[in-house]
């Protein structure tokens, strides 16, 4: 017997200060031996529980940083929020209506993830998106295309609408008018036009995030 050390019941060496529990006490203890959690409990919920802020089962006290990559899902949502953007604008001066319509979604690019850490649920996203876009008038006829470029949408600027970053480049196509008329005033309509779809655009982040918010 080496000093400070000792034999246990099952002939292993251990620390002279290391205690082994009597049969009666692994009685009352019952299994204390780490278990796996079963396949259908980890399909069902992998990241939501009873936990606090829907951590997930072996972090239910939500404690413990934990993050879900949620970069298809967002991705996704977000591109169909802004392919679903329309405007109208009706024209005073001119009495002409106008209707500005995303026809795809470009170059999107970045990540998300939720994360749970304090107790707290925090939903982290950083894209980069390109909208192409047509304004048509009245008689369904495309009049002006241009591509809008929205450089930083992530979780800091998204709160306000007024704070995510729209870049307008210069037209791709037009603005034109119809044969026989003047073109200011349908250069001045497709800017106001041009301009209220910027708005929306803003709108339909906000509407994406609210989104995820929703669904994590």
């Amino acid at each position: 017997m080496l000093r400070g050390y000792k034999k246990t019941s099952d002939g292993r060496t251990t620390s002279y200060f290391n205690r082994e529990q009597t049969e009666k006490e692994k009685e009352l203890l019952g299994c204390i031996a780490p278990k796996r959690l079963d396949d259908s409990a980890a399909a069902s919920s992998p990241t939501k529980s009873s936990g606090v802020g829907g951590a997930s089962v072996w972090n239910a006290s939500g404690t413990t940083w934990e993050e879900k990559d949620t970069t298809d899902w967002c991705k996704n949502s977000l591109e169909k929020c802004l392919i679903d953007t329309k405007t109208a604008y009706y024209s005073e001066k001119s009495t002409e209506s106008f209707v500005a319509v995303v026809k795809k979604v470009t170059d999107l690019k970045g990540d998300a993830s939720v994360a749970i850490a304090g107790g707290k649920k925090r939903y982290i996203y950083d894209f980069h998106v390109d909208i192409e876009y047509e304004i048509v008038d009245g008689a369904s006829t495309v009049i002006a295309t241009g591509v809008l470029k929205l450089p930083e949408v992530h979780s800091g600027n998204t709160s306000d609408e007024e704070e995510l970053d729209v870049q307008v480049n210069k037209w791709k196509t037009g603005p034109k008018a119809p044969d026989g008329e003047s073109g200011f005033h349908t250069t001045a309509d497709c800017v106001e036009c041009r301009n209220l779809l910027v708005s929306d655009i803003r709108k339909s982040v906000l509407s994406f995030v609210e989104k995820f918010n929703a669904n994590f």
